[in-house]
């Protein structure tokens, strides 16, 4: 009987186990980011990102330092709302 209740559990699982909206896969893929990435802009200067996790897992935090705009950060919050993706940009 035990084994019967755990095939109907997992079996249960799979099937109401729905896909991953594209949303949510972009979501993953921001998630993925997380760390500190550098590149260099055509006039030279660089510009550093860093993605960070945060808040269980329901937001990633992205800002942004530029040579261009010394002492002053960019920020984009990203997490979804519902089953869409949301991201809230705070520019300089």
């Amino acid at each position: 009987m035990l084994n019967l209740l755990v095939m109907t559990a997992v079996t249960a699982a799979i099937i109401f186990d729905e896909p991953k909206t594209p949303a949510e896969l972009a979501f993953d893929k921001f998630k993925a980011m997380e760390g500190r990435w550098s590149g260099t802009e055509q006039d030279v200067r660089v510009e550093t990102a860093r993605y960070r996790v945060i808040a269980d897992g329901t937001v990633v935090m992205q800002d942004s330092e530029f040579e261009a705009h010394p002492g002053e950060t960019m920020v984009t919050m990203i997490h979804m709302d519902g089953g869409r993706l949301m991201l809230t940009h705070y520019c300089v």
